[in-house]
């Protein structure tokens, strides 16, 4: 899985990046994080703003419509990953 997830960061990186997280859900490894991070940097993600303090965590919907930020604010938000809004 991580690496067609390698393949995939420059032809799609949106699919790339759901198999490296599928990737580290069965198997947290130095690979997967490399991927994510990786796939992370790319253009392709929205900046979303919203909390005060830095974001500590992140968790996706597997569907990819939403995802959620925890952050030091003590403040949890829901996010629509299409508009980028809360």
């Amino acid at each position: 899985m991580v690496g067609q997830a390698q393949d995939l960061l420059r032809s799609d990186p949106r699919l790339a990046t759901l198999l490296a997280l599928e990737a580290d859900r069965i198997h947290h490894t130095s690979d997967t994080e490399d991927l994510l991070t990786t796939a992370a940097r790319s253009p392709i993600f929205r900046t979303v703003s919203g909390h005060t303090g830095d974001v500590t965590s992140v968790a996706y919907r597997p569907d990819g419509t939403m995802f959620a930020t925890s952050s030091s604010d003590k403040t949890v938000r829901i996010w629509n990953a299409a508009a980028g809004s809360a």
